[in-house]
């Protein structure tokens, strides 16, 4: 059929047509085979026509509606061809190899079934209903409408600005294929695999996006709508404004931004990686997720998951995560105003809680936290350590098995328990701390421990110009002070033992019974009792020091030196000197005694004095019994009445 030509099949049987340019042929019925479409012309059918093997070149049309059909379509050639299926038409087999526009298009029940685009095929404006479209390797396809039909795009094949509504049985494949700027609507879903890439799908209420061992990048998730990567499937920018985000199984999430009602989920063997979470949004993780590179924003929470080597996840002011693991390389900040619970941070990750921040509820297994911030309850263990910073506050850790806390100058620990094998480092502040059996702890200058106890086989040595007030020292524990350390308030109980230091203005040391003190100065203000059954030795009492003796008690190998004992019980081998005052209560018992230089001896009625020595200026008052005295030159003894054995040796 030539141009300008016009021919109507009512009924009959054609075949090899060609319409050529400017023709026209109607199919009124009938049927037509091996029929061409050449430019500009066209062809209609309409009511029961049948076309088969149909190929249209450059520039044709074919319109098939009101229960006509057309199988084996070919569209070819440079110039777009246009293909309309109508109301009730029905086209099959579409194989496009060239330019197209409304390609596939049915409207009002019409029906396309098996469109093909191959390497070279440009469909623009593609409606497809019930059925599937294929873009092989080369072919391009914009402006498609998914109707509960499927695509697949094949390796080097492109489809652009794809609509994909309710799909029923059918999905949009991109299989090793790119998309561009998808919309997939409710009920509808977009698959990338084997290495197929989208670029910008928006997934709205109900829609899904499933990447599989492809790639999806920047994607928009809506409320209601879904993204999975799995199976080393890869999301990349994903923003999340109330969707849902699942990576599991080898897949990944990397820079995901988690808005208001988002949810990121990383399940097993899914890692997520450099990702936003913001206010009222939520990131979980499973117990063998990885997480790495998350900054969580105010109101948004992170939980679960484990921090790999290289990775970090930020906190800020507002933001939460909790139950966090961070393994070995892996790092986590909690910065002002961010919180976090339940963490493990183990094999050498490092936790740092800034000042303002607050975690509770860790475990810290061979790895660090550097707090400045707050950190309650806490489990230090197996050569983790907790280092307290300047302004920094712990409280309840419990420290074990090779576990240190470092309590920095500026830093406080309050209710720390210190068990077998775990230590303390303390230049700052520890308060209301329990040392048991195998714990230890370390008092450097300008450090302080207050409200100490010290059970069974547990220790604390404070070095020159550090602190211990309050101390209680139970059965074999040990508190160890240094020369020019300083103690106050020390109750040291039966079997405990206190070694060194200074005991300075309005500090008080009790030895009971028991208990044991060496080596420890008493200074001015200063004061220590030893009660029945205590004992202490190489005490030195200066400087207006005080201390007493209960009945029971025993001192030895003391000096006092302006400054006063009380004894109502035994005081051995001590020197008195420089208006030093050793008065002997009744009951008490000095032994071998050296008094000089000012030194007063003062033995009450009912007390024993034996072996004294006066030496020069060296006094002596005596109401009770003095034993062998001597009184050597200068010598001066107040009282004989009651001395036995008492001679002057001039």
């Amino acid at each position: 059929m030539q141009n300008g030509g016009r021919y109507e099949n009512n009924g009959g049987n054609v075949s090899g047509l060609t319409a050529e340019t400017g023709a026209q042929v109607d199919f009124m019925g009938g049927t037509g085979i091996s029929v061409t479409v050449d430019s500009g012309a066209t062809i209609g059918a309409v009511q029961s026509a049948t076309l088969t093997s149909v190929t249209m070149t450059a520039g044709g049309s074919l319109e098939v509606s009101n229960g006509a059909s057309a199988t084996d379509v070919t569209i070819s050639g440079d110039v777009e061809n246009t293909l309309v299926v109508g109301s009730n038409g029905y086209v099959s087999g579409v194989n496009v190899s060239g330019a197209v526009d409304n390609s596939a298009q049915g409207s009002a029940g019409g029906e396309v079934h098996d469109v093909i685009i191959n390497s070279g095929g440009v469909a623009d404006d593609v409606t497809v209903y019930h059925d599937h479209l294929v873009i092989n390797g080369g072919g391009l396809a914009s402006g498609v409408t998914l109707n509960d039909a499927g695509i697949t795009v094949q390796s080097n094949g492109v489809v652009s600005a794809m609509t994909v509504n309710a799909q029923g049985i059918y999905a949009a494949y991109i299989n090793g294929g790119v998309s561009y700027d998808a919309i997939v609507n409710n009920d509808g879903a977009i698959v990338e695999y084997d290495n197929g890439s989208a670029y910008n799908n928006t997934v709205n209420t109900g829609g899904e996006d499933i990447v599989l061992n492809g790639l999806s990048e920047a994607a928009t998730i809506s409320s209601g709508g879904i993204q999975a990567a799995e199976t080393k499937g890869v999301t990349s920018g994903t923003i999340l404004n109330g969707g849902k985000l699942e990576a599991s199984e080898g897949g990944i999430a990397s820079g995901t931004t988690v808005n208001a009602g988002g949810l990121e989920v990383v399940g097993a063997g899914g890692t997520a990686i450099n990702q936003t979470v913001n206010s009222q949004s939520t990131v979980v993780v499973d117990t063998s997720g990885t997480i790495g590179g998350q900054t969580i924003l105010s109101g948004g929470s992170l939980s679960g998951g484990t921090i790999s080597a290289g990775a970090t996840v930020s906190v800020l002011s507002g933001g939460y995560e909790s139950g966090v693991t961070i393994a070995s390389g892996g790092s986590a900040d909690i910065q002002s105003g961010g919180s976090g619970s339940n963490i493990l941070i183990e094999r050498s990750g490092v936790e740092n809680v800034a000042q303002g921040g607050v975690v509770s509820n860790f475990t810290i297994d061979t790895g660090r936290q550097n707090n400045a911030g707050s950190a309650v309850s806490g489990l230090i263990e197996n050569l983790g350590e907790e280092r307290v910073q300047s302004g920094g506050y712990d409280a309840d850790m419990t420290v074990t098995g090779h576990g240190h806390e470092v309590v920095s100058a500026g830093g406080t620990a309050v209710n720390t328990v210190f068990n077998d094998t775990g230590f303390g480092f303390i230049a700052g502040t520890l308060d209301d701390a329990t040392v048991n059996s195998g714990g230890w702890i370390n008092v450097s200058s300008g450090g302080l421990t207050s409200h100490t106890t010290i059970n069974g086989s547990g220790s604390e040595y404070v070095n020159a110009g550090g602190s211990a007030v309050d101390q209680t020292v139970n059965a074999h524990g040990t508190l160890t002070i240094a020369s020019a350390g300083i103690i106050g308030g020390t109750t040291v109980l039966s079997g405990g033992s206190l070694s060194g230091g200074v005991l300075s203005s309005g500090a008080k040391v009790s030895a009971l019974s028991g208990g044991y003190e060496s080596g420890v100065t008493i200074t001015a203000g200063g004061y220590s009792e030893v009660d029945s059954q205590g004992t202490a030795t190489n005490i030195s009492i200066v400087d207006n020091g005080i201390q007493t003796v209960a009945s029971g008690g025993l001192v030895s190998g003391f000096e006092i030196n302006h400054a006063r004992q009380y004894d109502w019980g035994s005081a051995v081998s001590g020197t008195i000197s420089n208006l030093a005052e050793e008065r002997v209560m009744s009951g008490g018992q000095d032994s071998d005694m050296i008094v000089t230089s000012h030194g007063h001896e003062v033995v009450s009625a009912g007390g024993i004095a034996s072996h004294t020595t006066y030496n020069a200026n060296g006094f002596g008052y005596i109401s009770g019994s003095a034993v062998s005295a001597v009184v050597n030159s200068g010598g001066i003894d107040a009282d004989f009445s009651h001395l036995r054995q008492f001679r002057v040796i001039l």
